[in-house]
């Protein structure tokens, strides 16, 4: 009888074989099937233990992992920023810090990156477009992650949060992903702020402090005005007033740097221009007055300690004793009261023109620095002769909108400067001469002049065809003393009404004077003042 063959014995022999690298004999006897049973446990139990110590280094490497991961994201979030990576598919991908949660208000993994930074749905499709253009890299990464958006909008309008945008690259170079990092800037952003508010508050102290008299002045003209504001009975030449009233009080406060008067008075005419219901203008220009008042009392109020009675509206000036000295001697001198009252004018009313109008330089400097652009100190050219200032104070009033007009739409920023073979920083060049009781003031600037062409299409534009293809190039440019007229392409704290001009030609006009203006492209532009004044004649005139 045939003995009956082992159990699995074939699977065992290749098993064996694939295991040992020898094969088992076709047939096995029982005392060799069991010793070869024997060293198969032994072989498992081996097999099991070396698996066993393999898991054993597996989780340690798996905790080691895992302890890593949370140091990593300890690091991430304890540094104040959002970190999250998107796809080419604009999704982003599972990893987000947890300061992505309170920074952008969600939590990103899954979500479109359009949804995360809440893009509104009209600039989906552009924001969409920059970002496939951020992974073809056909224009430089940092030049076009510089075009993308900055700061993300958040529900306290308190927070600031700044974005930055990093790529990703595989080992091909290509870029697969990109880390939008996210960082709170709020407290720097407030403390930057506080800085700058500290140290225009340093500038608007020292500036009143050097120029008391003017500051004085400007305290009884401001005073004036919103006093006119409100006396108003608001027919259809009082709207036209108040837009030249606010547009002057505009250009005040900014010729002292009080930046928040500033944007007051340009927030109401911003206000004024968009109603269209006349009752409704009428009840905004009522709330302005009495709330430019407050705002320029408190101004006041808060600064007293520091101006003193500069701040006070009495007509008051500070005279140099050695002018009250020289004034005394002309009047022991003099042998009549048409004499004394000649020195008088001449020695303790009048004023220099110069002085006068260097008194604008840091206006004309700190408004250059705003617009991007470079202008040197005024210079004055011609003669320096003295006038009371009370006399030409509607003049003065008006100044800083015509030197806003000169740096806002003459001079040019530095590049197309020096495109044009000009030095980097404008010029502005004040002239005076008096003939006959006339006193003759220039205003020449060396900036683009006025483009003749822009104005007559902008003439045809409006309606005012016939005028524009008939007038003459001096009639074109004569038209930018109208009101509404503006070179300007848009309207901005500084111009763009059509307001500031046509306020200067309205108190030139009230002086019994002319102006008129001489431009030339590429050149410059040249204002000139005629007013018919009987002035004090200068030391070296009289002499």
């Amino acid at each position: 009888m045939k003995r009956s063959k082992p159990m699995h014995s074939k699977r065992l022999s290749r098993q064996f074989k694939k295991s040992f690298g020898v094969t088992t004999p076709a047939r096995v006897s029982v005392k060799n099937q069991s010793k070869l049973t024997e060293s198969l446990s032994n072989f498992c139990a081996m097999i099991e233990e070396e698996y066993q110590r393999m898991e054993v280094e597996i989780a340690g490497a798996n905790s080691n992992f895992d302890q890593s991961n949370r140091l990593f994201d300890a690091v991430v979030n304890s540094l104040g920023q959002g970190f999250l990576l998107f796809g080419t598919d604009l999704i982003c991908l599972p990893f987000a810090s947890k300061t992505c949660r309170d920074l952008l208000e969600c939590h990103p993994p899954g979500k479109t990156i359009s949804e995360v930074l809440k893009i509104p749905p009209e600039e989906v499709e552009f924001f969409v477009s920059w970002c496939r253009m951020l992974f073809d890299e056909r224009i430089k990464f940092e030049d076009l992650a510089a075009l993308g958006p900055s700061q993300f909008i958040h529900s306290d309008v308190r927070r600031v949060v700044q974005l930055e945008y990093k790529p990703c690259r595989g080992g091909d170079g290509k870029i697969w992903s990109i880390v939008m990092i996210a960082t709170d800037k709020t407290s720097e952003f407030a403390a930057r702020k506080e800085a700058e508010e500290l140290e225009d508050h340093v500038k608007l102290i020292m500036n009143i402090l050097r120029n008391k008299n003017r500051f004085r002045q400007f305290v009884a003209e401001m005073r004036r005005m919103i006093d006119e504001l409100d006396r108003m009975s608001w027919n259809e030449d009082d709207f036209a007033t108040s837009k030249r009233l606010l547009h002057t009080m505009k250009g005040l406060s900014s010729a002292f740097g009080l930046a928040k008067l500033k944007s007051s008075c340009h927030q109401a005419e911003t206000v004024l221009c968009d109603l269209a219901d006349r009752d409704s203008q009428i009840q905004h220009l009522k709330a302005v007055s009495i709330s430019l008042q407050f705002e320029f009392d408190s101004l006041l109020e808060s600064n007293r300690e520091i101006l003193g009675d500069i701040a006070r509206p009495e007509s008051k000036r500070e005279i140099d004793t050695t002018v009250l000295y020289n004034f005394l001697h002309a009047i022991a001198s003099a042998s009549s009261k048409d004499e004394i009252a000649r020195a008088y004018r001449h020695q303790i009313l009048s004023i220099s023109m110069r002085k006068l109008f260097a008194d604008y330089d840091a206006y004309i400097s700190d408004l250059a620095a705003q617009l991007g652009k470079k202008v040197e100190p005024i210079r004055f050219v011609g003669e320096d002769p003295s006038v009371v200032e009370e006399e030409i104070r509607p003049l003065l009033s008006t100044l800083p909108q015509l030197f806003a007009n000169t740096l806002d739409h003459g001079i040019e920023p530095v590049e197309e400067r020096l495109a044009a073979g000009k030095p980097p920083a404008g010029v502005i060049e004040v002239g005076f001469h008096q003939v006959k009781g006339t006193l003759r003031i220039s205003i020449r600037d060396d900036g683009k002049g006025i483009d003749v062409t822009s104005l007559r299409k902008k003439f045809e534009s409006e309606g005012q065809a016939k005028f524009a293809r008939e007038a003459s190039d001096q009639e074109i440019i004569n038209k930018i003393f109208d009101h509404g007229v503006s070179t300007a392409k848009f309207i901005s704290e500084v111009s763009g009404r059509g307001v500031g001009m046509s306020a200067v030609k309205d108190d030139v006009l009230k002086l019994g004077g002319e102006i008129n203006v001489q431009s030339r492209v590429g050149i410059g532009t040249t204002i000139t003042i005629e007013l018919p004044m009987e002035l004090p004649m200068n030391e070296k005139a009289a002499g």
